[in-house]
């Protein structure tokens, strides 16, 4: 009789509840989870500094110029306005190595 009682006592956990505990047993899958998250802070920072430097000279559309100056107050862009981005964009378009580089890599 000890038993059946036993086992309405236990307590109920969520999926996701479990998947937490889980992670945070494994040891290894916490500092991935952490390296990932450091990953994820440092492409935020790159794109907030290139848009420091970029949100001026963007054409947004007149519904969201509000919006453009909100952003350009939030990360102060009036102080580098007129300066170089200490980094610039790659261009990834496939078409472009091909004008930088020549024809003579384009198999045909």
């Amino acid at each position: 009789m000890n038993t059946a009682e036993n086992k309405n006592d236990q307590v109920a956990v969520s999926l996701w509840a479990d998947a937490w505990y889980r992670l945070k047993k494994n040891r290894l899958a916490m500092v991935c989870l952490w390296v990932v998250m450091f990953f994820g802070v440092l492409a935020f920072y790159g794109e907030a500094i290139y848009w420091r430097y970029h949100i001026a000279d963007a054409q947004a559309p007149a519904a969201l110029a509000p919006a453009q100056k909100l952003f350009a107050t939030i990360l102060m862009a009036d102080r580098v306005a007129g300066q170089e981005a200490p980094y610039q964009r790659q261009n990834l378009n496939a078409n472009a190595s091909y004008k930088a580089y020549g024809s003579h890599f384009r198999s045909e």
